[in-house]
Parts: structure tokens; sequence; C-alpha cells
């Protein structure tokens, strides 16, 4: 009974994941990238208000993610407009279990401060990459 019940929980373990690289590599956002300003390594990025810690507390852990020990890195592109406001949120790389989703509704609730050139705020586009670690 219990090698039918470890068997079980793997099997759905699998689909799951099955499911997850299924969205991933789904469409692309709906937004016009030319219409964002990629926002490069060495020049000032826009932040988060609250800093990149009231983003993780944002996050809401899936329960698949809990009861699997998920963690690791999420690497997403965010599309911010000139008001700090995300449009959108692109993932690049996950873990799975639902992490991907979690983290870029919590950075989809968060405003930042917005990207600026010559003294006008612009729409940017830049890298973002979290380590998602079980909350204790």
């Amino acid at each position: 009974m219990k090698c039918v019940k470890i068997l079980f929980v793997f099997i759905n373990i699998i689909m799951l994941f099955i499911i997850v690289n299924d969205i991933q590599s789904g469409p692309l956002p709906p937004v016009d990238e030319n219409l964002y300003r990629f926002i490069k390594e060495n020049e000032k990025r826009p932040a988060p208000v609250g800093g990149y810690e009231s983003v993780s507390k944002k996050i809401i852990y899936p329960d698949i993610a809990i009861k699997t020990h998920t963690e690791g890195k999420i690497y997403l592109f965010v599309f911010l407009n000139e008001s700090g406001v995300v449009d959108e949120v692109e993932v690049v790389k996950g873990i799975g279990a639902g992490c991907e989703e979690a983290t870029a509704d919590a950075i989809k609730k968060t405003k930042f401060v917005p990207s600026v050139d010559q003294g006008k705020a612009i729409k940017a586009k830049f890298p973002v990459i979290l380590n998602l670690q079980l909350p204790k």
C-alpha cells in the first residue's frame, strides 16, 4: 500500500512538471517589445519601491512547491511603463511547481521607480533574477 502511495505521488509530480513546461513554452507576452528600451547591465535599473524584499514578501509559495521542496532561481524579463507599473512579465527560466506564476504575480503587484532617460521617464525592459527559498 505504501508503494502505491509513493508511486501515485511520483506520477503526479511528473505530470505537474510536464504541464508547467508546456506553459513555459507558450506564446510570448502580448506587448510590443519595440516600445520598451532594454536596460543594460551597466545602466541604472528601475527598482521596486521597498526593494526586492518587498517583492519576496508578496510571493505566495505554491503548495506543491512546498511539498516537493522546490527552490531555486527564477529568470524573468519585466516590462515597465513610464509610471513604474509593470505591464508584463516574461518568464525566461523557472524551477517548476507553479513558482514562476507566483513570482510573476508578485512582480505584477509591485510598484517600481521608473527608468529615466535624459530626465524623462521611459518604458523599460530589464532582466530580474529572484532566488526562491521555502518559507520558514
